[in-house]
């Protein structure tokens, strides 16, 4: 086998291999176009908290919709027109919430302590078509430091990191769909 035919054999096998993986690549965003983002306005922004729920996360799932859903109404209250029945809906959809057990600095400070002090809220920003069909959906991961919301010790920190990761999802699905 000479050079150029090992090149040739090794791209293939490289191309033949990127197609197969490619195949198991999601993309979690379905993006609208910069004229349709431009142009969005919204019958009703709402918070959905049904996956929490079904994972018997009722009291969270509470929580979440409580804080989250007058910051969404805040942040996309130019862009509302409720009777517009033409006009798209966009649902903040939290399919998970993970609050570590450290809740301090750093995790001890040492790199082999753990250092596993963030919390996560794990969820979608949809928007959905005056039609009932999805027109696009934005994926959001928020880690947060698990000291984000206050000292470790008061008595409702695990409340206070619950509403600080919903008021700061929120944002991030303000930041994630397009326009203004």
């Amino acid at each position: 086998m000479n050079v150029l035919s090992r090149r040739a054999f090794v791209m293939t096998g490289g191309a033949a291999v990127a197609a197969a993986l490619g195949g198991c690549a999601e993309s979690r965003d379905v993006p609208l176009s910069a004229a349709d983002g431009a142009a969005l306005r919204l019958r009703s922004v709402t918070v959905d908290t049904a996956p929490l729920r079904a994972l018997g996360l009722t009291p969270w799932a509470n929580l979440v919709q409580a804080s989250m859903q007058p910051e969404l109404d805040r942040l996309f209250a130019g862009r509302l027109v409720p009777r517009d029945k033409g006009a798209d809906r966009l649902v903040a959809r939290v399919d998970s919430v993970s609050l570590s057990s450290w809740s301090g600095g750093g995790g001890g400070g040492r790199w082999y302590s753990g250092g596993g002090d963030s919390d996560y809220m794990d969820g979608y920003a949809v928007v959905i078509g005056p039609d009932g069909r999805e027109r696009a959906r934005y994926h959001i991961l928020l880690a947060l430091p698990s000291s984000f919301s206050g000292a470790w010790y008061l008595p409702d920190i695990d409340n206070r990191r619950i509403i600080g990761l919903s008021r700061t999802f929120a944002r991030w699905v303000r930041d994630r769909v397009p326009g203004r």
